[in-house]
């Protein structure tokens, strides 16, 4: 999101830049503005201090990094299984609500066992 911000914020400047009815003048203050800017003291302090930075943090990075790309796989693969058996263990659950709350409704309605409901009735055949 940021990339997108910056972006549009250079393509306005440069818009604004090419057609500014100042011309030249209002170009080359900008410029002047812009340049002063970057070569200020504290700003070229926070430029030296946020490189210094990067350089020390970056191999810390990386190595944090690679650890969670190697770790990535197990944790997936165990969420994965984890997921799975929870889903099993609610189709069981669900088929078992099912089930009873048929027989109930049958046995409210005056169904006999023998004919309107049997536990082959509610097996599909997969095996849950």
């Amino acid at each position: 999101m940021s990339n997108r911000l910056f972006i549009l914020a250079v393509g306005i400047g440069v818009g604004y830049i090419l057609g500014a009815r100042a011309g030249r003048e209002r170009y080359d203050q900008i410029v002047e503005t812009v340049t002063g800017v970057w070569e200020d003291p504290h700003i070229t302090k926070a430029r030296a201090d946020a490189a210094r930075y990067a350089k020390e943090h970056a191999p810390i990075v990386r190595d944090r990094a690679k650890a969670a790309a190697v770790a990535a796989p197990g944790v997936v693969a165990a969420t994965a299984k984890d997921v799975a058996a929870k889903t099993t263990a609610t189709a069981k659950n669900v088929r078992a609500k099912t089930t009873a709350t048929a027989k109930s409704a049958a046995a409210k309605v005056g169904a006999t066992r023998d004919g309107l409901l049997e536990d082959e009735t509610l097996d599909d055949g997969d095996g849950i």
